[in-house]
């Protein structure tokens, strides 16, 4: 608990992580140990998926955006940029023009970057979840949506085409991380 009084995830410090990376044949399999952060509020996403980058790298309160989690508008796309600054996030390089990756891309970025935070229409609508992992072609996800209204967030898989299908691919800051 926060000291408002808000349940902001369930992350543990001193928490041990176990980042398991194994090749099974020709797939790439990469599942990394990212707290799950619930929304608690209607429109924090964002706000969710930057607290499970900095807490797979470290425990600690968080700057966010205050103004805009208070409105709890959600927030448009240039204030991304806003919340990667206060943050300590930086945009995962993409090469110009690039609209798809494949998993080998996906594993690469996961191996290089860690955890990912990824504004797209994931589910119908502008939302924010947290790739956490790939296995072949499925994809491993925090989102911080339970889908049930509470504030737990749900662990789920969907395939790199739907990433790709869904990503703001031509968003600025679309696909953050926070360095080690």
């Amino acid at each position: 608990m926060s000291g408002s009084g808000f349940q902001i995830g369930n992350h543990r410090a001193g928490r041990p992580r176990s980042d398991a990376v194994t090749s099974a044949g020709s797939w790439p399999t990469l599942r990394l140990d990212v707290p799950l952060v619930g929304q608690v509020r209607q429109m924090d996403c964002w706000y969710a998926g930057a607290c499970m980058l900095a807490y797979y790298r470290e425990a600690g309160p968080r700057l966010g955006l205050p103004r805009a989690w208070i409105a709890d508008r959600g927030i448009q796309q240039p204030a991304w940029g806003r919340l990667a600054r206060a943050e300590g996030l930086l945009p995962v390089p993409m090469p110009g023009g690039a609209h798809r990756i494949d998993q080998f891309g996906l594993f690469r970025w996961l191996m290089d970057y860690g955890p990912l935070w990824c504004a797209g229409d994931w589910f119908g609508f502008g939302h924010v979840i947290v790739v956490t992992g790939i296995t072949g072609t499925v994809i491993h996800l925090n989102d911080p949506d339970d889908g049930v209204g509470g504030p737990n967030g749900a662990r789920k898989t969907n395939t790199v085409q739907w990433f790709n299908d869904h990503l703001y691919w031509n968003e600025a800051n679309c696909l953050l991380y926070r360095p080690a």
